[in-house]
């Protein structure tokens, strides 16, 4: 879901979808369309919500799109590729919620055992 209509591309009018958003109250979206992630993600069927502060993705389609695994930890969550290990992006826990930074997108090979250094890796990236 996306609250900025000028990130999206293709879009086109739906029938109203019922939104419960985290503070309670309701809203419809009535849009939706294509949003580009980093210049070269593309993702489809995203739902246009005015009311919408922030950009909400699904770890579901994200990690199915990407072919990622996603690993949460208390204050931060990492998405890394599940055959090459690489590191797509890293996103700092914020009062609840995971936030990517813009331009954050950094790609680092992960062969080695040594995880202690790849989280070290993975935190310092997003910093």
């Amino acid at each position: 879901m996306i609250g900025d209509l000028t990130m999206m591309q293709e879009t086109e009018k739906i029938l109203p979808v019922f939104i419960e958003l985290s503070n309670g109250t309701h809203t419809l979206a009535s849009r939706e369309g294509v949003v580009l992630l980093r210049k070269r993600i593309k993702l489809s069927k995203v739902l246009y919500v005015l009311s919408l502060k922030y950009n909400l993705i699904s770890i579901t389609k994200i990690s199915k799109k990407l072919n990622c695994s996603v690993i949460f930890f208390d204050d931060f969550c990492v998405l890394q590729d599940r055959t090459s290990r690489t590191l797509i992006d890293v996103g700092e826990e914020q009062r609840g919620v995971y936030y990517f930074k813009d331009g954050s997108l950094k790609r680092n090979q992960v062969n080695a055992v040594n995880y202690i250094n790849f989280w070290q890796a993975a935190r310092a990236s997003f910093k």
